[in-house]
């Protein structure tokens, strides 16, 4: 089985890198494998552009049986602790659009780029 493992920055990997080194066998840069499990681990960099420019890299040379995407999920929240576990099931991008000049933000469906439910989206989301 051939698993990518990504996350945005070497912090949020840097504990499931540990774990890989303790139990498997460092068989290339950021490559570990024991038995036929084979783990590839990419630091993306952070942000969405980032993210697809590194993974449509990697997916144009190799084949995985699964993809996880690690980290913070660009969330703050007090509530989830460090190293919690959580399942993202939406998302609001809110950095895409653009900061008016009196300091306030509009997004792309306030600028009328494109409709809340126009795919990808369902209600802005």
């Amino acid at each position: 089985m051939k698993i990518l493992v990504m996350a945005a920055t070497p912090f949020e990997i840097a504990p499931f890198v540990e774990k890989l080194e303790a139990g498997f066998v460092k068989s290339g840069t950021n490559l570990y494998t024991r038995g036929e499990l084979s783990v590839l681990v990419c630091v993306t960099g952070v942000g969405l552009t980032a993210t697809v420019f590194r993974l449509s890299k990697i997916l144009q040379h190799s084949r995985f049986d699964l993809v996880v995407n690690a980290g913070i999920a660009g969330s703050f929240v007090p509530d989830i602790k460090i190293g919690e576990v959580v399942h993202v099931v939406s998302e609001r991008f809110g950095d895409l659009g653009v900061e008016e000049k009196d300091g306030s933000f509009q997004d792309i469906f306030d600028l009328n780029l494109t409709a809340p439910d126009e795919f990808p989206f369902e209600s802005g989301i």
